[in-house]
């Protein structure tokens, strides 16, 4: 389904949480860091985003971390993390430029396994590339797990009627319902920062979740 064939209740609603999701600041204009590191999933544009930005000498080393995840899981014939560099050296990155993570399920995971082979490395400083709508969790991951030095969050530019075009509106609309359970359990299991939710965000959440959205809540 896509972006046209929602209700405009549902789309209104989808994009609240859809801002929500990506209400996080950009890196600093032309900040350099000492590893990207791009989080695999089903969304080759992260490949190619991050691969984009070592590119442009944001910085001389690309990581990318994970094995599978609750929408990759036997979809593809490898590792996330072997997949999306596999896009990159397409892209043109040297394949000498490139580490691999290749154990990571979660975004906890990716945190702790990325920096683990970071700091093996003297490395601290560095710049984390996802898909645009799950920016907000990875930040606040990052706020609870990381021990690295200093980090900033990005992800490919992306509208919500957009992503529903390439994906669906069932993988896009679940996937930001699951999350926001998510932002809201995850601190007291020691997973992630707390974040403050509006009213609104809990409302739109509920729409989206009630029209059937839901089989990836907690």
């Amino acid at each position: 389904m896509t972006a046209h064939a929602l209700s405009k209740d549902l789309f209104a609603a989808a994009l609240t949480l859809w801002d929500f999701h990506n209400a996080v600041a950009p890196p600093p204009d032309r900040a350099r860091f000492d590893a990207v590191v791009g989080l695999g999933s089903y969304d080759d544009s992260v490949a190619r985003y991050a691969a984009e930005l070592v590119l442009a000498d944001r910085a001389p080393l690309l990581v990318f971390s994970g094995r599978e995840g609750n929408w990759t899981a036997g979809e593809f014939g490898d590792t996330e993390a072997a997949r999306f560099a596999a896009v990159a050296r397409r892209e043109g990155v040297a394949a000498d430029r490139i580490l691999l993570e290749p154990t990571a399920t979660n975004l906890g995971a990716n945190v702790v396994a990325s920096e683990a082979l970071l700091r093996g490395r003297g490395l601290s400083r560095t710049l984390w590339v996802t898909k645009p709508q799950t920016r907000l969790r990875l930040e606040l991951t990052l706020r609870r797990q990381s021990t690295l030095a200093d980090w900033s969050v990005t992800a490919p530019s992306r509208s919500l009627s957009r992503a529903l075009d390439l994906f669906g509106a069932e993988r896009i609309l679940e996937e930001m319902v699951g999350d926001f359970d998510r932002v809201l359990a995850y601190p007291a299991r020691g997973l992630q920062a707390e974040a403050e939710v509006p009213e609104a965000v809990h409302a739109a959440a509920a729409v989206v979740a009630e029209a059937g959205y839901n089989r990836h809540r907690l």
